[in-house]
């Protein structure tokens, strides 16, 4: 609900009820976000126009057939050959112990707690 209640804020300001919201506005209030905004303001229409048609408040949903659209990623930078030099040292340099706490566990097994031997019955 946080996602579209400024939008609501706005189209109540021109309408009296929810019926009266086109497919136009719905379209006008997504060109003005982009990225999660935006996609997050569809999928919250989308829920309230969806429940008012299905409690029978609206006759008609405004958001269908809107798309989300394709999330727009960052454009890749390019390395300077320092820094892929770099990463291939890295890559290739072996890592020492990150401290005792790396060490290998011994395989036998914690004298702290003992297993009761099979013969040895525990006391019901």
């Amino acid at each position: 609900m946080g996602y579209i209640r400024p939008t609501l804020l706005t189209w109540s300001q021109r309408y009296d009820h929810l019926r009266e919201v086109t497919h136009d506005d719905v379209l006008a209030a997504l060109d003005e976000l982009t990225g999660s905004r935006r996609s997050n303001l569809l999928v919250s229409a989308r829920s309230l126009f969806a429940f008012a048609k299905k409690t029978g408040k609206i006759f008609r949903n405004p958001t269908s057939g809107i798309r989300v659209g394709q999330h727009t990623y960052g454009l890749a930078q390019r390395w300077d050959q320092d820094d892929v030099d770099q990463a291939a040292e890295a890559a290739t340099t072996p890592a020492a112990p990150a401290g005792p706490h790396a060490r290998r566990r011994s395989r036998r097994p914690d004298r702290r707690h003992p297993r009761p031997s099979p013969g040895r019955r525990r006391p019901r």
